[in-house]
């Protein structure tokens, strides 16, 4: 597994990891996080930190890895993962992370 770097979130440091799996395929992981309720995770081929892309959520905070597949074969990818907590019926978000680059096989 390559490490790639780390998130940041609110001024709190967690260690990322983000490798190419099989083909089409990447897999993630990150430090748990116990305040919160889930993770949203996006994937754009964009490097721009609000570009649109794919976003998706990781329910419950005891799941900490998550593989997406049926990406397209030999493309960049930017991985940004945050935080999430629903109170009061409102999902209060933290900030993206710093986008993490990755190249599908």
């Amino acid at each position: 597994m390559s490490y790639f770097g780390k998130f940041y979130k609110k001024g709190r440091q967690e260690r990322g990891w983000v490798h190419s799996g099989g083909s089409g395929s990447i897999t993630l992981k990150w430090k748990r996080q116990k305040q919160a309720d889930g993770y949203m995770i996006r994937i754009s081929k964009d490097a721009l930190p609000d570009s649109s892309g794919i976003e998706g959520y990781v329910e419950g905070n005891k799941n900490t890895a998550q593989a997406v597949r049926n990406l397209e074969r030999k493309q960049t990818y930017y991985i940004s993962i945050r935080t999430y907590k629903e109170i009061d019926g409102k999902m209060i978000c933290s900030d993206w992370s710093k986008a993490k680059e990755v190249k599908t096989k």
